[in-house]
């Protein structure tokens, strides 16, 4: 049987490494920045829980 160099283990562990490395760099690079989205989904929240919260004490009151 003749090797060739694909069949070498260390090069296949070097060439999937490399691969590997290059997608996660990618993978950083394209992640959008949500600090906007947080803020406003908290935003939301806390306008539903105060209103829960003012329909809640209303109800009480009467």
């Amino acid at each position: 049987m003749i090797k060739t160099r694909a069949d070498n283990p260390s090069r296949r562990g070097e060439k999937l490494l490399t691969e590997e490395k290059k997608r996660t760099d990618f993978d950083l690079e394209k992640e959008p920045n949500l600090k906007g989205t947080l803020i406003s989904v908290s935003l939301v929240g806390l306008f539903i829980v105060i209103a829960w919260v003012g329909a809640f004490i209303l109800f009480v009151t009467r």
